[in-house]
């Protein structure tokens, strides 16, 4: 299962986007945060390096906008990112990884099924499964 970034780990992400070269202490003072906690995020991302280069590939190996990535059940927080959350995971993990996430999030949805959204939620995951194959 996936969760939301705090509000300090999407500014922390959002500054390492915009300013590709930055140190840990340039990132934890620009943001505000401690120089722990901006070391934590970006570590827990991997280097730095790492992860522009992933988005980058994700960027680069897009041959078409995929259907699942042209809508988003419940809101417009990860339309908004330069990058979706499930393009990056699709760069940094195997493609049996990356199935592995789909299809938990798709019997996450499905077993709680508190709503109509849902069920929405749980479909617009199938409809990923499905384009990646």
């Amino acid at each position: 299962m996936t969760n939301k970034p705090s509000p300090k780990a999407e500014k922390i992400m959002a500054y390492m986007i915009a300013n590709k070269t930055s140190t840990v202490a340039e990132v934890a003072k620009a943001t505000g945060t401690s120089y722990g906690y901006a070391h934590k995020i970006i570590t827990s991302l991997g280097t730095a390096e790492a992860v522009f280069g992933a988005m980058e590939e994700a960027k680069s190996t897009e041959k078409k906008p995929q259907a699942a990535n042209q809508r988003q059940v419940g809101g417009a927080h990860y339309k908004d990112l330069s990058i979706e959350p499930w393009d990056a995971m699709a760069a940094w993990m195997t493609r049996d990884e990356f199935v592995g996430y789909l299809k938990g999030n798709i019997i996450k949805y499905l077993a709680r099924e508190k709503n109509d959204n849902d069920l929405a939620k749980a479909g617009h995951y199938m409809q990923k499964l499905l384009e990646v194959g």
